[in-house]
């Protein structure tokens, strides 16, 4: 079987071993890289495992993911998403970040646009696809998607695409946010992975 390296490098810590052995007969397993292309397309790098509620009208993070230091090569693309329930009459507006905190105060690299007022327990949805367009200091990536609201599409924020800046030889993240304008949105499900 043969494997597209890419050049991208993972830590094999991030994979799980077999037993007490060390991997391919090296004594450091946690010093060696893999490509990342020898992960499976499905492995999540970060979901959620309760519930994660909006704070005030504020953007609020609802999942990080951090991904390694020099392991993304162009063409690389990630999926964020999620699902939930709002609990008013609130607006939604969901977001992706990129870069070196791992918050919301990270640039934004994708907005939806604004869903119509919600009702309790209308249900909402959104789902993104990151693409590393270049790599290195001076890296860039882009993002598209979509959401759904109470039934209601909502599209990219009108707009050229934002091309993000991310310097891919240090460690950066992705994070998924939401803000709701009243009440909350709970997020019940989310992922952040390698597609």
């Amino acid at each position: 079987m043969a494997i597209d390296l890419k050049g991208s490098q993972l830590p094999l810590a991030a994979i799980p071993l077999i037993g007490t052995e060390t991997a391919f007969g090296l004594q450091n397993a946690q010093d060696v890289q893999i490509p990342i292309a020898a992960i499976s397309p499905l492995d999540n790098i970060a979901s959620l495992t309760s519930g994660v509620a909006s704070s005030g009208t504020s953007d609020t993070a609802i999942l990080s993911a951090q991904i390694v230091l020099n392991s993304v090569a162009v063409g690389d693309t990630f999926t964020a998403e999620c699902g939930g329930l709002s609990s008013s009459t609130g607006t939604l507006i969901f977001k992706l970040h990129c870069g070196a905190a791992g918050t919301t105060s990270d640039p934004t690299i994708w907005t939806s646009t604004t869903s119509a007022a919600q009702s309790a327990n209308a249900h909402a949805y959104c789902k993104i696809k990151a693409v590393i367009r270049t790599i290195g200091s001076g890296g860039t990536i882009v993002a598209e998607g979509w959401a759904i609201a109470s039934g209601i599409g909502l599209s990219t924020l009108t707009g050229t695409l934002v091309t993000g800046a991310v310097n891919t030889t240090n460690a950066f993240f992705l994070t998924l946010s939401v803000t709701c304008s009243s009440g909350t949105f709970t997020a019940n499900f989310g992922e952040i992975r390698v597609t």
